[in-house]
C-alpha cells in the first residue's frame, strides 16, 4: 500500500522549486506591477479615418496626441499639443518614454504619423503594453490632417 503523506513529503520541494523557477521566469514578462507587456496580444488599436480623427480632435476627445515622425517631420509641421515620441513604430525602447509621460493606461491615446503605416506599428506596440483606448490615423497622417484642422 502506498502512503500518501510519504509521497508528499518527498515531492513537496520539487514542487516548491518547480513554483519559484516558474515564477522567476514569469515575472519577466510580468514585472513586479503586474502585467507589463503581452508579445501575444492581438487586439488591434481603433482605426480612424482622417475626417472622424479631426472630428475628435476639435471635440477634444483624446488625452495625449502622439507624433511618431521624424524630428523633422515635426518641426516642418505638427498638431497643436502633439507629443513628440520619435521612431516610436521601430524603436520599442521608446515605450519607457511613453510609460513615463503616460501612466494611465486607460486614457484615450491618438496616434499619427505622415501616412498611417508608423502610426499603426506604434499603436500595436501601446496595445501590447496593456494600453486600452488607443486610436491611429490610417490611409492618411499629418498632411490629410493639418488640411482639415
Amino acid at each position: 500500500m502506498f502512503n500518501i503523506s510519504i509521497y508528499i513529503i518527498t515531492m513537496l520541494p520539487v514542487i516548491i522549486y518547480s513554483g519559484l523557477v516558474g515564477g522567476a521566469i514569469l515575472s519577466k514578462f510580468v514585472g513586479n506591477r503586474g502585467k507589463k507587456f503581452d508579445p501575444t496580444i492581438h487586439q488591434y488599436p481603433n482605426d480612424l479615418n482622417v475626417k472622424n480623427a479631426v472630428k475628435l480632435i476639435k471635440e477634444d476627445f483624446f488625452d495625449y496626441i502622439l507624433d511618431v515622425r521624424t524630428q523633422n517631420e515635426f518641426n516642418q509641421g505638427n498638431l497643436d499639443k502633439s507629443i513628440l515620441i520619435e521612431s516610436l513604430a521601430y524603436n520599442h525602447q521608446k515605450i519607457k518614454d511613453v510609460e513615463f509621460l503616460i501612466k494611465d493606461k486607460t486614457k484615450k491615446i491618438l496616434i499619427y504619423c505622415r501616412s498611417g503605416r508608423r502610426a499603426l506599428n506604434a499603436a500595436k506596440l501601446l496595445k501590447a503594453y496593456n494600453y486600452d483606448n488607443v486610436y491611429y490615423v490610417k490611409n492618411g497622417g499629418y498632411i490629410e490632417l493639418s488640411k482639415s484642422i
